[in-house]
Formats: structure tokens, C-alpha cells, sequence
């Protein structure tokens, strides 16, 4: 997640945020410093991924000097929009972890403890351990308008034989990993470079098919 910014500005960017808060013993027992000590080794946990933040952030060049790297902040939870997703995402995942069908693992809660319970509570849990999903992009945005960054062909406005191909294109960050989307402009780059037709779309068969 990043800095709340107009989102068509070309030095925004964007992160996805995991938020791993619930951590509970493999068996039921006792709550004891041993036995927290023996769960947080080897713990049931579960995860809340937020894929849509609302927090916008930025990457600013620091000088003129291409060897100087670049200034990044993300601005995590800056919009309070997503604090509010991920402290719904904690109180969530308790509840799942409440149902009978986890009687038979379910241990004493390790993070966050059983005494953090208003949203109060839960939020500054948040802010102490969520971390990043690690899928910065947008900063380059693709699209027809005069605000985006690059055009449909991935070419730099008002440069001329210069294209950038790499996540920092994506209008939005993507529910799911960076990496076959980020596979799949740079071979669609390569058509626009080489002046070749488009693959024709095909759907490869699943085991599962049948």
C-alpha cells in the first residue's frame, strides 16, 4: 500500500499489505510460557492479505545523477480504509478459528494475545506487525489518457524509441503475484518491438478438466 495521491500521477505506486496476526498452538492446552514457546515454533497461523489498498505512495528521484538510486515511500495505511479492512481481516480470522471444526487443534492464541480485543486494540496490533506483500507497481501507469505514463504499446510519451516494460506499467496492482504478469507485457513488449501479430489466445488443459 502506499501515499494517498492521485492515482494517475506518473510517480505513484502501489503495494499490497499482509497482515499475519493469528497465531494459535497446534494442540489444545494449557497457556503457558512453555507451551507459547513450543506453538510460536510451530504454530497454526493464518493470513489476511489486503490486494486492494487504497494508499497511494511515491518514487521521486533524489538528484540528476542516473547512479543515485531513487527516493521510494509508501506511505503503508496512510488511507484509513485499510487499517479498517485489516482490523475487520483479525476479528475474521478469530472467528473462523473459533468454530467447532478447530476444537481438535486449536491452542492458546499466541498474536494477538486473547487481551487485545476492542478495535482499538486490534488496530494498533496492526500497525506494530503488518508487513508487505512486496508488489510495488504503477509508477509508470499505461493507458490512453494524457496523464499516463506510457501508451497501449508500452512507449514513453514525449520520448521518442523508448519503452518501459516491467510492473511500474500496471494501472493497478494485481491480486496475485507480480511475476507472470510482469512475463506477460515484457512478451507482449517484445511483439510491439519486433512488429509481430499478437499470439493467438489459446486455454491449456488442466488435469482437472475432466
Amino acid at each position: 500500500m502506499n501515499a494517498h495521491s492521485d492515482s494517475t500521477k506518473s510517480n505513484t505506486t502501489k503495494d499490497s499489505s499482509c497482515c499475519e496476526p493469528v497465531c494459535c498452538s497446534d494442540t489444545a492446552a494449557e497457556t503457558t510460557q512453555a507451551t507459547a514457546t513450543a506453538a510460536a515454533a510451530d504454530p497454526t497461523r493464518m493470513s489476511a492479505d489486503q490486494l486492494r489498498p487504497f494508499s497511494r505512495g511515491r518514487v521521486l528521484l533524489r538528484s540528476g545523477s542516473p547512479s543515485d538510486a531513487p527516493s521510494a515511500q509508501f506511505n503503508y495505511l496512510s488511507d484509513r480504509r485499510d487499517l479498517l479492512e485489516l482490523v475487520g481481516g483479525v476479528k475474521k480470522m478469530r472467528e473462523i478459528f473459533s468454530q467447532k471444526a478447530f476444537d481438535e487443534f486449536r491452542g492458546a492464541p499466541i498474536l494477538p494475545g486473547p487481551d487485545i480485543r476492542s478495535d482499538e486494540e486490534i488496530e494498533a496490533f496492526v500497525r506494530a506487525t503488518a508487513n508487505t506483500d512486496y508488489h510495488p507497481c504503477g509508477t509508470c501507469r499505461m493507458g490512453g489518457d494524457a496523464d499516463s505514463v506510457v501508451d497501449e504499446e508500452l512507449r514513453l510519451r514525449g520520448v521518442e524509441r523508448l519503452r518501459v516494460v516491467d510492473a511500474s506499467v500496471m494501472p493497478d496492482v494485481v491480486s496475485g503475484n507480480l511475476n507472470a504478469p510482469t512475463q506477460m507485457i515484457a512478451a507482449r513488449a517484445a511483439d510491439f518491438i519486433l512488429g509481430r501479430s499478437q499470439l493467438r489466445p489459446f486455454r491449456p488443459a488442466y488435469h482437472f478438466d475432466d
